[in-house]
């Protein structure tokens, strides 16, 4: 199965929609007890348009996953993120979200994922840009909606300096450029709410309620503990390895991995000052963690890589169907 996504042919992304059938098809058996809770401004206004027709948020979900692939898979094309060009970034990241029935709805954490992606494209593209206003600018739009979305995201701004430093000289002038990009957005939607005179609930749902120190929610048992045990491993494992990631690789990807080691550390931010922390915001870790796994994938032969990818959907369905099987 593996073998589909050993192509460098973009178009080939439609191929993920089969597989996140396949990867996510425990919501049509298996209704998840996780309630969507708003983290931010735009998520909550996402969950009164499903209001009680909570049936569409699965497929809702599934959508904003093949999108967040896709780039994933776009981010790691243009930027030759790996010497051989594969769709598997996007496959592991898939599975990474797709492993338990908690993770089939929507949550605001997932919701982020978008925008964080898009934000790892423009600091990216500001690359050896001798001009590169609109990207920079952009990395401070992009994070300031999603946080929106989960409002968490904010710490993300001490990565996008970080990322200036490494990519660029990190001037006053460009955290300036990133610092505007984020609030803008905090401008014109809390303008929005102004004008509607609802400005004091613009305020509570996107920030008063979203501020608290370790507050953590959801059930704790054997499910929960053995994801965080997986993502746990894939960090262990990402860290251990980082000389093998740039070993052989230019000095540009090398910087790009060290921006993408960065984010790492970022998210571990909302375990500090984010309500309501559960194990969907575990999902912030995701896109980083399926390109430093892709890289071990590339190592193997292709029958060890094709056995471990195929033990590893058996484990994530499996998860997922637990309720089930019995155990």
């Amino acid at each position: 199965m593996l073998s589909l996504f050993r192509t460098n042919q973009i178009l080939a992304n439609v191929l993920l929609l089969a597989y996140i059938a396949l990867a996510r098809s425990s919501f049509l058996f298996v209704p998840s007890a996780t309630i969507f809770k708003p983290q931010g401004i735009y998520s909550y206004e996402i969950s009164q348009w499903i209001g009680t027709q909570h049936w569409i948020e699965p497929f809702v979900a599934a959508l904003v996953v093949f999108i967040q692939a896709i780039l994933i898979n776009v981010l790691c094309f243009r930027y030759r993120m790996s010497d051989e060009k594969t769709l598997f970034a996007g496959v592991f990241y898939i599975l990474m979200v797709s492993i338990c029935p908690d993770f089939m709805g929507l949550s605001s954490p997932l919701l982020a994922v978008t925008f964080i992606v898009l934000a790892f494209i423009e600091l990216f593209s500001s690359y050896r840009q001798g001009v590169a206003s609109a990207n920079i600018f952009n990395v401070g739009l992009m994070l300031g909606i999603s946080s929106m979305f989960c409002f968490s995201i904010s710490a993300y701004l001490i990565w996008a300096f970080i990322g200036l430093s490494i990519l660029r000289k990190g001037s006053l002038k460009e955290i300036a450029m990133v610092l505007v990009g984020f609030f803008t957005i905090y401008f014109l939607v809390g303008t929005f709410y102004f004008v509607l005179n609802r400005y004091d609930f613009f305020w509570n749902e996107q920030i008063s309620k979203n501020i608290r120190f370790l507050n953590f929610t959801g059930e704790n048992n054997w499910i929960s503990y053995g994801i965080r045990i997986v993502y746990g491993l894939l960090i262990g494992l990402s860290i251990v390895s980082q000389g093998f990631y740039s070993s052989k690789k230019s000095i540009q990807v090398q910087k790009f991995q060290t921006v993408l080691y960065w984010s790492l550390i970022i998210a571990a931010a909302p375990l500090l000052f984010q309500s309501n922390v559960g194990t969907q915001n575990l999902v912030l870790l995701a896109p980083t963690l399926a390109i430093f796994v892709t890289y071990h994938f590339l190592q193997f032969d292709k029958q060890m890589a094709e056995a471990v990818h195929l033990l590893s959907l058996a484990i994530v369905l499996a998860l997922q169907y637990h309720s089930l099987l019995g155990f």
